[in-house]
């Protein structure tokens, strides 16, 4: 495995079911596949190690440069875990970033596009995340065009 970026090393020890962490084709940046652990399970010994993780983002992709994300993909068993996912990826996204979650637990799909990090206007974004969703300056944010869609089938 080989680690390149400083948030790639940061992120490394959360690493689960790992396939491959190798730098990407473009300079600078360093990819990740397998899952993320979202909440590390309880100390099993004396010796400290752990159970199982509690919460994983799985068929995760990451993308990452310096201290920025560049991509992430995953799955979450459920919409309740998305607190977990803004605690640990939150310091990392920007403007650039891009965020692909799939959700088992949802009954009516849903599209929400949040075009400014730091500022989502969604109903469960804003209840959920609260304080812990990141925050930048008024002059770096964007225009939010946040919408939620129902699907069709």
């Amino acid at each position: 495995m080989q680690v390149d970026t400083p948030l790639m090393e940061k992120y490394q020890a959360l690493f689960f079911n790992e396939n491959f962490c190798e730098a990407a084709s473009t300079t600078g940046l360093t990819a990740y596949r397998g899952e993320f652990t979202l909440k590390e399970g309880e100390i099993a010994d004396a010796q400290g190690r752990r159970k199982p993780p509690e919460r994983v983002l799985k068929q995760v992709v990451l993308l990452t440069a310096a201290d920025k994300l560049r991509l992430l993909s995953g799955s979450l068993d459920a919409l309740q875990d998305f607190p977990l996912v803004v605690e640990k990826f939150g310091e990392a996204l920007d403007a650039e970033s891009r965020v692909v979650l799939f959700t088992v637990n949802i009954d009516d799909p849903f599209i929400d596009t949040v075009m400014a990090p730091g500022w989502c206007s969604s109903p469960w974004c804003k209840a959920w995340c609260g304080p812990s969703w990141p925050t930048w300056p008024r002059s770096k944010r964007g225009t939010s065009r946040a919408r939620a869609r129902p699907t069709r089938s």
